[in-house]
């Protein structure tokens, strides 16, 4: 019932680090009072106009890239030092990796895997250095799904890794494509220690 603002949550409060803004429109609000953005949105939607009260919401579909209602023009949001473009011309990868989401119990051997290895909590299954980066490949992940704890990955696969909701150059910490195949990209920031990959996949 009340206009709101939602701020990016790291820094300080302030027109930097305003990401959304949510107005609350009177229903049939006088045309002087909408955005263009706005009136285009009701008349391409009937029920629109008959809502009282109406929420406009900036950014407003799609989810990315985002819309500037007072701007009219489309921009990427904002990130964290440790979620760059790991796909811009400056950066290197350092190191590949082939990450395969097996099903063992197909080959009549040991159950379920990642690159045929089994959990061992005392062996490491691979080994990266602090503030490298990597480009993984990763198979087989249709009906299991690959999850990495700490680093998110960055998806560089061209058109994105499907279903219409793993698009290239966004984050992700959980993928399940369409595909056989799936292109990312990780770098490891500030976390030097042990960590967990796993398919997704409950029950």
């Amino acid at each position: 019932s009340q206009d709101a603002t939602v701020h990016f949550h790291q820094g300080n409060l302030g027109e930097k680090s305003l990401m959304v803004r949510m107005q609350v429109q009177p229903e049939k609000a006088p045309q002087s009072q909408t955005s263009n953005f706005t009136s285009n949105y009701a008349s391409q939607n009937s029920n629109a106009s008959s809502l009282a009260p109406t929420v406009v919401v900036t950014p407003s579909l799609p989810s990315s890239p985002f819309w500037d209602m007072e701007k009219e023009t489309a921009w990427q949001a904002r990130r964290p030092y440790y979620m760059p473009n790991l796909n811009s011309p400056g950066m290197r990868v350092e190191d590949t990796w082939i990450v395969s989401m097996d099903n063992y119990y197909l080959n009549g051997t040991k159950g379920f895997s990642v690159n045929q290895v089994t959990w061992d909590p005392e062996q490491a299954i691979r080994e990266f250095d602090l503030g490298q980066l990597i480009e993984c490949r990763l198979l087989n992940t249709q009906t299991h799904p690959y999850h990495a704890h700490i680093n998110r990955m960055l998806i560089v696969e061209p058109g994105g890794c499907g279903y219409g909701r793993y698009e290239e150059g966004q984050y992700y910490d959980t993928i399940a494509a369409d595909k056989d195949e799936c292109m990312v990209r990780v770098k490891f920031f500030d976390f030097a220690g042990r960590l967990v990959i796993h398919c997704h996949r409950f029950g």
